[in-house]
């Protein structure tokens, strides 16, 4: 799984990549307009599997690209374990060399439910902290449709998400 997830990644990071070298004017352009909603759904792997969906809503322009606010809600399965982290979540995001393709980082906080399921007689669940740093990349193929990897490093999310992003 590990080995498809990396390959899949790998793949797509060429692909945005054949696009900018095409490109013989490589600039800055500005990213989603105040009043943008984007609407994320993700599968992920990397330390088990999961999927997610998030929601960013445009805020503010800042410099070339935009300062997004939003939520996040997943679902994450390690071994025994189930996590349901449940997070606010800001990205600052702009687009680069062509305007269809947008680059972004940022940060979630909030918290998770925490399920412990080795057997019947051994189960418990809890709450905890949640915090990620992201960092991501979006290729819109049409004007509100688009592909999107996404890394998160933090706890308790998978790693690496590949999936798609709605702009409306």
């Amino acid at each position: 799984m590990k080995k498809i997830i990396l390959s899949s990644a790998l793949m797509m990071s060429l692909l945005m990549l054949s696009f900018a070298f095409n490109r013989a004017n490589a600039q800055v352009f500005e990213g989603p307009k105040k009043g943008t909603s984007i609407v994320g759904v993700r599968f992920g792997g990397a330390e088990g599997l999961g999927a997610n969906v998030s929601y960013d809503y445009s805020l503010a322009r800042v410099w070339k690209g935009s300062f997004t606010i939003g939520g996040f809600v997943g679902y994450h399965h390690h071994y025994y374990t189930n996590f349901i982290p449940i997070m606010l979540r800001t990205t600052y995001r702009f687009s680069v060399v062509v305007p269809e393709w947008e680059v972004y980082a940022g940060v979630m906080l909030g918290g998770a439910v925490v399920v412990w399921d080795r057997d019947s007689w051994n189960r418990r669940t809890e709450g905890r902290f949640a915090g990620d740093f992201v960092i991501g990349s979006s290729y819109y193929f049409t004007k509100n449709i688009g592909v999107n990897l996404e890394f998160d490093l933090g706890y308790p999310t998978t790693w690496v998400n590949v999936g798609f992003n709605f702009k409306f």
